[in-house]
């Protein structure tokens, strides 16, 4: 009986047999079915994070710096170069003297070209540093300056913060 059962599921020529399914059908359906199943696991595993990128808020570069981190402020680990950018003598050894006894690595101060005001020049990285020492000699954030090649002011590319004293500081 198994055998006639057998017979009939596989002859096309019984008429009392199921209609057979076209292979081809088959095939194409289990493709799309992978292809579907793909797809979705797709867009669980990856949406998320596609979403999130789509609706992050953008990252705006400062226009001051090109840093891609702050570094923690640690003025004695921050050489500073204090240059004297007015007529008035020995103002770059007052202020070298003032941010020495605040802790700051401070190197010998020299003499540089006149300025017609004081700025606060800083290395990549450097500008939280900057703005704590222009904070420290009450100079506003607007004084603070990426880049420490000051021309004029000797051995300035070396430091990490230049700071070019203007009539504004200088004192007689």
């Amino acid at each position: 009986m198994n055998r006639n059962r057998l017979a009939t599921m596989t002859d096309p020529d019984t008429p009392d047999a199921p209609p057979a399914r076209a292979t081809s059908q088959v095939n194409a359906g289990r493709a799309v079915a992978v292809i579907v199943v793909f797809l979705v696991a797709m867009v669980l595993l990856l949406g998320p994070a596609g979403r999130a990128d789509r609706h992050a808020a953008p990252t705006v570069a400062s226009t001051t710096t090109t840093t891609l981190y702050e570094r923690p402020v640690v003025p004695s680990a921050t050489r500073v170069q204090v240059a004297n950018g007015t007529t008035v003598a020995g103002q770059a050894a007052a202020y070298s003297h003032t941010l020495q006894t605040r802790g700051w690595d401070v190197v010998p101060p020299v003499q540089g070209p006149p300025w017609d005001r004081s700025l606060v020049f800083y290395a990549p990285t450097y500008e939280p540093a900057a703005k704590q020492i222009a904070g420290e000699l009450g100079l506003a954030a607007d004084r603070v300056v990426s880049g420490v090649a000051v021309s004029g002011v000797t051995g300035a590319a070396g430091n990490d913060i230049v700071v070019v004293i203007g009539p504004d500081l200088a004192h007689s």
